[in-house]
């Protein structure tokens, strides 16, 4: 099994050996009449590919292993030992230089999109070189006698340079796809890619080619072959335009070594600069065209496929989901609102999707969302739709604007859920809710009657007084006040009473409201004192001398303490009279208020305590098993939670704990002196 990758890795070094030693060759046939350097030098372009690819652990191996291919390929051209290993190792160091550059900027594909990756690409190739000619041309200048420092700097580092630029890209990009290339290719690409390389060759071949006298005549041909590197860039990105630019750059290079072309006058060194000159000051702004272009275009795949994942989005999803323009009309839609409402994109159009709106919501629906347009604001709102079948369902919408840069709102993207569920839900809660007041009220009706019944006689006497003292004369005015006062101070009670028992019993929608629990909980003591009598309860209220500030429903809340006194005054039903004892006290701590209602019963049995909220479970004979269970759901609805534990000393504890409305800077005391109300009966 460990023989493939190992023969792998042989075929690899083969093939990198072959290249490099094809290279050498290939530039030592590049040296221009009269010069002693090549035009391009791609040995060391194949070297830093090769390091490119490679990881950097690699990179001492792959250096070592080409040492002996660079020094039999010097032997063979005829250079002693010690200058063929001296230019190994200005090679090894400017190639080392170069990959480890390219690599710090995360170019080691030399991908190249968009303008900074190559400019990135261009100064890490550019400074690499010059560090390392600078390094290097002095060494020359003292081997060749006359040469001088410039001429010597300058020459080796384009040498390097320019196939650097040119021949990295392509190269790269042919290794790191290598398979890839061959399987995404169409038909059409490639017969495009061999009609692109054909019509280059053939014009660099044309023109290149011709003799001193005739390129004397006709300069300007010297850029026909720049259409086809236009076509290259354009269609074929940076890699494309690499080939295209090894093609032409080699055409060229043997057109002037042959003494051929517009960059050969006679044999001098000024023909190698000439050309390199020429071939960067060409390549360059066609490198930047086709990464700008190559930017553009993956931008543009990116936005289909983003736009593709959008849609694949909107269709898979359960809610209805959709967009509207800055006018309001709707772009696009999930499936789920034409299953909602009956309505398709075309009938939702110019404000059509508010033909759905339930009648009675629509006018409110339009000006709340108009005002969303025109304030650039969030849109959240529950209303009802009519679908076209005439159905009705309750929806929770949001929306949120998408502001461009310029500050206009290009559109909103929002939700549209059904929540009739819930609706119903929260309707059957509160009917479940409201049947369980009506029947604490028919718990409370022969103490109400008591509690209605006193005020009312003791009215009756009072007014039936003031008339007797009003017949006997105008000296007893005084007298007729008190019984007059008498009479309004019992009606006011009578008064509340009876308010207290009307809210209870009307059907009710929760209205959340600021709230003191204090309050709550003496509205509720007025309402259960003469049950309590006639139980023979003794009712303690300890509430805290500060208000305990809440946000809730009061009549909900009411509920709440009723059902938990009443199931606490039951509780205590088979006990002791003078036993009975009920205390309520109210707390604040840790930002939260607490209610807590104990009595002294039998307590709960510790098989029952985690089921004592559950829905429809009682230990009555004839309860059904919904008071605390609609205690509890009351309670989180308020954001808080009720729990029960039994006393020490007998009985059992219910807390009902809320979040408080506010919470001051100041610490709370701790322990405060508590003033205790009580009503005893």
């Amino acid at each position: 099994m460990s023989a493939v990758p190992w023969m792998s890795v042989f075929v690899r070094c083969a093939v990198l050996c072959i290249a490099y030693a094809a290279g050498s060759a290939w530039g030592h046939a590049l040296v221009l009449p009269g010069s002693y350097v090549s035009i391009l030098w791609p040995p060391n372009t194949i070297l830093l590919v090769a390091l490119l690819v490679a990881p950097p652990r690699h990179w001492f191996g792959l250096l070592t292993l080409i040492l002996p291919v660079h020094l039999g390929i010097q032997y063979v051209l005829g250079a002693s030992m010690a200058s063929a290993a001296l230019y190994y190792l200005y090679d090894c160091a400017l190639v080392l230089l170069a990959a480890a550059s390219l690599r710090r900027f995360n170019l080691q594909q030399v991908k190249l999109v968009g303008v900074r990756q190559t400019l990135l690409f261009i100064a890490a190739i550019a400074v690499s070189v010059a560090v390392a000619s600078t390094v290097w041309s002095p060494l020359i200048a003292i081997f060749r006698r006359g040469e001088d420092l410039w001429s010597a700097w300058y020459l080796v580092a384009l040498s390097n340079l320019l196939p650097f630029l040119i021949a990295t890209p392509g190269i790269v990009a042919l290794l790191v796809k290598d398979a890839r290339l061959v399987r995404r290719a169409s038909l059409k690409g490639t017969a495009e890619l061999a009609l692109l390389s054909a019509g280059l060759a053939s014009s660099a071949f044309g023109i290149l080619s011709l003799d001193l006298d005739a390129m004397s005549q006709l300069h300007g041909l010297v850029l026909s072959q720049l259409p086809f590197l236009l076509w290259a860039a354009v269609r074929f990105g940076p890699p494309g335009l690499s080939w295209a630019f090894m093609l032409f750059t080699t055409i060229a290079t043997f057109s002037a070594v042959a003494g051929q072309g517009p960059f050969f006058t006679e044999a001098r060194p000024g023909n190698a600069l000439w050309l390199q000159v020429f071939v960067i000051g060409l390549y360059l702004p066609l490198l930047f065209l086709a990464s700008l272009v190559k930017e553009r275009r993956r931008r543009e795949i990116q936005l289909r496929e983003s736009e593709a994942r959008y849609r694949a989005l909107i269709a898979a999803t359960t809610e209805s989901v959709w967009r509207t323009d800055a006018a309001g009309n709707v772009t696009a839609f999930s499936q789920a609102w034409e299953s909602l409402t009956g309505q398709d994109v075309d009938e939702a159009q110019h404000f059509g999707w508010l033909n759905v709106v339930h009648p009675e919501d629509r006018e409110r629906v339009k000006q709340d969302w108009t005002e969303a347009l025109r304030t650039k604001t969030p849109y959240e709102a529950e209303w009802r739709v009519q679908a076209v079948d005439g159905s009705v369902r309750h929806v929770h919408v949001h929306a949120v604007p998408v502001v461009s840069p310029d500050g206009r709102v290009r559109e909103f993207v929002g939700a549209t859920v059904d929540v009739s569920d819930r609706k119903w839900a929260e309707e059957a809660r509160e009917k479940l809710a409201h049947a369980s007041r009506l029947a604490l009220a028919g718990e409370l009706t022969a103490s109400m009657a008591h509690e209605v019944n006193q005020p009312l006689t003791a009215l009756l006497a009072n007014v039936e007084a003031a008339r007797l003292l009003l017949q006997a004369g105008p000296q007893h005015l005084p007298e007729v006040q008190e019984a007059l006062a008498d009479v309004r101070r019992d009606g006011l009670r009578l008064k509340e009473v009876i308010r207290s028992m009307r809210h209870l019993l009307r059907t009710h929608e929760i209205e959340m409201e600021s709230l003191d629990l204090n309050d709550v909980v003496s509205d509720v003591a007025r309402l259960v004192r003469a049950d309590a009598l006639r139980r023979r309860v003794s009712m303690t209220f300890d509430l805290m001398p500060e208000a305990l500030p809440i946000r809730g429903d009061r009549i909900h809340l009411q509920q709440v303490l009723l059902n938990l006194l009443v199931n606490a005054m039951e509780a205590m039903e088979h006990a002791r009279s003078g036993s009975r004892t009920l205390v309520t006290r109210t707390t604040r701590h840790n930002g939260v208020v607490e209610v807590a209602v104990s009595d002294s019963g039998p307590g709960v049995a510790p098989e029952v305590l985690s089921k004592v909220f559950t829905s429809f479970f009682t230990t009555k004979q004839d309860g059904m098993g919904l008071g605390l269970a609609i205690t509890r759901s009351m309670v989180q609805a308020h954001g808080g939670h009720v729990d029960v534990e039994n006393n020490t000393s007998g009985g059992a504890t219910f807390r009902v704990v809320l979040p408080i409305l506010r919470v001051h800077a100041e610490s709370v005391r701790g322990d405060v002196d508590t003033v205790k109300k009580r009503t005893t009966g």
